[in-house]
């Protein structure tokens, strides 16, 4: 059995351990990992040798291309297609936006039949009216048992349905860097680029100009160099046709079929730029046909178009570019996929997940390629997804110590809140106060650096701007140092402290000409004598200066 197999096996007994012994169950595993499959091994286990029409099963859901996975995988096992009627016997299927819509007592009456409530992409459990009614249901039917799936539980809000719906009973944590690390995923190429390109050429320019007003001397050929290769380097990063011939030629075989998807921002967004990006393929792929298939909410022939995916038929020299907004974001899955291009920029890292994951498949041992043209993988939201704390949580933090420090000074009363408070107060005790929060640690789309394969001019976007704005402050390092060599300074046994104790009176003082060029003294002493740590000596240095009425 190969090892994808084995995890899912490992996933599913201990869903059903959770399940029996608490009563509650959460799956939270990475986008392809195949969640889908293992809630229909339990969606068989509460339905066997059902008949009747009174559903042993409750199936939330999202979307309709959830419910037709769950059929095909159902369906599949037992050799058998899919009814007209589209159903599974014990099984009732309700979307999340009937469930938001639930709010009268009559609404949930009827389910006493009921053994397991699904729910899948449980993190939507998080919106106001869904989480209300799921706990009149909740309320009512204490003796349903509960599982839910997902890879993306870190919602914006900070809402934790693990928490709030599953007690913390979940399955042992496994993310998308252990799949990468095991093999059950292959590393995708990830070409990254600011698609601010204009606006980061000014940028750059100015910064250049502003270092260069400080030239002199054989410094002035040095910026005029260095200006000019910019330049050159610049107007590499606008060609993307270039730059996706190059990522595409070192992962894709030639004159091969390849297919993809692109997501924009909203359908006007799309309107304007699908032509776009469709001509950089195009005279990137010149003897390639393009075609383009728009999947969309936008209208009925938009919409009717996922339907088509499943007919696409991959051609030799032939590039289908599938464009999109959210409907392939969650739930439909497309074969044969050979690149991502993100096009919209989000503040969402459920979304950034979620258009990373079309790109990933279990098993596969295909590679394939991230466009990332607007830079999302450096976006502050993006965080929690790479393994580091955002700003957001920072600050949930801090107020989550407030309202502690707050309640603590009034001996526990929680009526010291206000109701918004109060709401907030267990918002943010849900989710920083778990009595066990191991799974937690990780995100389960985790990503490490090493886990994306960088490629192409882009990749090497951000090293280039540092380095040209880097190097003007190093020109001016040695300037300065070069100032106060020839007007004097004694560099005495070359070592930092040596050179400080003689940068004094009746000496030449260091300061002022670092001061000249804009420059602290522990940045010329890093450039100069190599990367070390000078602050001590140098409060020590500018003390002494201060005694002496050197100020700079």
């Amino acid at each position: 059995m190969a090892l994808i197999d084995d995890l899912r096996d490992k996933t599913y007994k201990e869903t059903v351990n959770l399940l029996e012994k608490y009563g509650k169950g959460c799956i939270v595993r990475p986008t392809g990992f195949g969640k889908t499959g293992i809630l229909t091994r339990l969606i068989n286990d509460y339905t066997a040798g059902c008949k009747g029409k009174e559903p042993r099963v409750l199936y939330l859901y999202p979307n309709e291309p959830i419910k037709n996975a769950v059929l095909n995988f159902y369906y599949k096992s037992k050799g058998k297609d899919i009814p007209e009627d589209r159903e599974i016997p014990g099984v009732q299927f309700i979307t999340y936006t009937k469930l938001a819509r639930m709010d009268k007592p009559a609404d949930i009456e009827g389910f006493d039949s009921v053994k397991l409530f699904m729910s899948d992409e449980c993190h939507k459990l998080g919106g106001t009216k869904i989480s209300n009614n799921m706990h009149k249901f909740k309320d009512k039917y204490k003796d349903v048992k509960y599982v839910g799936a997902t890879a993306t539980p870190d919602r914006m809000d900070l809402f934790d349905e693990v928490y709030e719906f599953f007690d913390d009973r979940v399955v042992s944590p496994y993310t998308l860097h252990d799949a990468f690390v095991d093999g059950v995923l292959q590393k995708p190429y990830y070409c990254f680029c600011s698609y601010s390109l204009e606006d980061d050429s000014k940028y750059l320019e100015n910064a250049v100009k502003e270092e260069f007003k400080y030239a002199e001397g054989s410094c002035v050929s040095e910026y005029k160099e260095l200006m000019e290769a910019t330049a050159i380097q610049m107007a590499e990063l606008h060609n993307m046709p270039k730059i996706i011939k190059d990522v595409c030629s070192k992962c894709i075989e030639p004159d091969s079929y390849m297919r993809g998807v692109v997501f924009f921002a909203d359908y006007n967004h799309i309107n304007a730029k699908e032509k776009v990006v469709v001509n950089w393929f195009k005279e990137a792929f010149p003897d390639y046909k393009v075609n383009v298939l728009r999947v969309t909410g936008q209208n009925k022939e938009t919409r009717e178009n996922a339907q088509m995916l499943d007919y696409l038929e991959p051609k030799d020299k032939t590039i289908d570019i599938i464009t999109s907004v959210d409907m392939l974001n969650m739930g439909y899955h497309v074969d044969n996929l050979k690149f991502v291009g993100m096009y919209r920029g989000t503040q969402s890292g459920v979304v950034y997940a979620q258009q990373l994951g079309r790109i990933l498949n279990s098993g596969s041992m295909e590679q394939g390629v991230v466009f990332d043209w607007v830079d999302n993988i450096h976006r502050e939201s993006m965080y929690d997804v790479l393994g580091r704390e955002s700003k957001k949580v920072t600050k949930a933090k801090e107020k989550y110590a407030e309202l502690k420090t707050k309640l603590s000074s009034a001996g526990g009363d929680v009526k010291v809140f206000s109701p918004e408070e109060f709401k907030e107060y267990k918002i943010l005790e849900g989710r920083f106060e778990r009595p066990d929060k191991d799974w937690w640690d990780d995100s389960p789309n985790k990503l490490l650096p090493e886990d994306l394969i960088a490629t192409s001019h882009e990749a090497t976007y951000r090293e280039l701007i540092a380095k040209t704005v880097a190097e003007p402050i190093a020109m001016r390092a040695r300037q300065a140092w070069k100032n106060w060599l020839d007007a004097g300074g004694n560099v005495a046994d070359g070592t930092a402290q040596g050179i400080l104790d003689n940068a004094l009176l009746p000496n030449l003082p260091l300061g002022p000409y670092c001061a000249s060029k804009r420059l602290t003294i522990e940045k010329v002493l890093s450039i100069i004598l190599g990367e070390g740590d000078y602050t001590d000596m140098v409060k020590v240095y500018t003390e002494k200066c201060r005694k002496q009425g050197i100020v700079w």
